[in-house]
């Protein structure tokens, strides 16, 4: 998407729109965590592959971001997002019915999260265009929908339970990711800039940019740890001795950290700077790795809700740190970075996997902090240096 006029009277109305398409998608994504279990148990695979579907779903929604950023900076961002919608609602629908591992990975993994993809990115991109003094606080608003997902998808899982198998609560969650969806889509621009034009030249330019090969690398280091507790922090609580609804309270934790983070350090970075705002956030997720890691089932719950408002923070600030330094191409640029955290999702939980089979679980997480440790030395270079587009900022990030 293009640059609309500074904080457009529309803004709002746009970011409500986001707020309830991440809300529908994400939470097809996160109700891997809440359902594996019975999944396996019917299908009889074990969760070690069946997280391959979880990392597929991730993956595909920030790999998509490659073609729907350009896209929506061309015809708009109602369009991909109605057209995403509908795909994550066929997905969960085949999903249903999957019979193995093969059917479960290309519905609940690659149709879901290609179709959330569809519609992420172009909706996030929409709110950056439409705001400029409060960029950050908008950007964490709308990105809310995320957390809020996490937060809900427990609860949600235990009040379907009484109503059927896992194959009947995700048939109503395909009715709910429908309705929300829609409602969602409706809000966000139907046309883009006529500006748009001129987008393509300048997305090459920033492409080829070293700053943008740095912030590139910084966000793929950054999104292994940001990935991983999604996936893998139930299943760990479960195995240090904590019940099963304990452990998905501790995903719960992470969706109500992620909403405060992303609204309070979003008004934050626009009065301190987004860029040094990101920086802390980046540090923060690299350094929550080892309390998780090795402080035990005490340290869980406060690992999870830090964690949460960091990692919310790192995902509300990208787009809005990307379209500072990088201007109007907010969309296109947008994705592609993106892509970086979709390598990482698919990357993540399958490598954790593997290594803990022959370290132990405790090293393998840790080691991903490092990681995010890397990118946030990286991210560093690329902020201090940078003076972002003039055309692109209201204050320096």
């Amino acid at each position: 998407m293009t640059m609309m006029i500074q904080d457009h009277p529309q803004g709002w109305r746009v970011v409500g729109g986001t707020f309830l398409l991440l809300l529908g998608g994400w939470s097809a994504i996160y109700a891997y965590a809440a359902l594996a279990p019975a999944m396996a148990a019917s299908l009889g695979i074990g969760e070690d592959a069946l997280c391959l579907a979880y990392a597929l779903a991730g993956g595909g929604c920030f790999l998509a971001g490659a073609l729907s950023g350009p896209l929506a900076d061309r015809i708009g961002a109602r369009l991909p997002a109605q057209l995403g919608v509908a795909q994550v609602t066929i997905g969960l629908l085949l999903a249903a019915g999957s019979d193995g591992l093969v059917a479960v990975a290309l519905t609940f993994g690659l149709m879901v999260g290609i179709g959330v993809g569809l519609a992420y990115i172009p909706a996030m991109a929409a709110v950056q265009c439409c705001f400029t003094a409060r960029r950050g606080l908008a950007s964490g608003i709308a990105a809310m929908g995320i957390g809020a997902a996490a937060l809900l998808v427990p609860m949600l899982a235990a009040l379907l339970a009484p109503l059927g198998d896992w194959r009947t609560q995700v048939r109503i969650m395909a009715a709910g990711v429908l309705l929300l969806g829609l409602a969602g889509a409706s809000m966000l621009p139907a046309a883009a800039s006529p500006r748009g034009a001129a987008d393509g030249p300048l997305l090459d330019a920033v492409r080829r940019s070293s700053a943008f090969r740095r912030l590139y690398l910084a966000v793929l280091l950054v999104s292994m740890p940001a990935a991983l507790p999604f996936a893998w922090l139930p299943r760990s609580a479960e195995a240090a001795g904590l019940a099963r609804p304990d452990a998905l309270a501790l995903l719960g934790a992470i969706g109500l950290g992620s909403m405060l983070g992303r609204v309070l350090l979003g008004h934050v970075a626009d009065r301190i700077g987004r860029g040094v705002t990101l920086l802390a956030c980046c540090l923060g997720i690299g350094l929550a790795m080892p309390v998780w890691a090795w402080a035990g089932t005490a340290a869980l719950m406060p690992f999870a809700l830090a964690f949460g408002a960091f990692q919310g923070g790192f995902v509300a600030l990208c787009p809005a740190v990307t379209v500072d330094l990088f201007g109007r191409s907010a969309a296109g640029a947008s994705g592609l970075l993106l892509t970086g955290r979709g390598i990482a999702l698919l990357v993540a939980a399958p490598a954790v996997a593997q290594a803990s089979l022959l370290f132990g679980e405790a090293l393998p997480i840790a080691a991903t902090g490092l990681c995010g440790l890397a990118g946030a030395a990286l991210l560093h270079r690329v902020l201090v240096p940078a003076r972002p587009r003039p055309d692109a900022v209201f204050q320096p990030v």
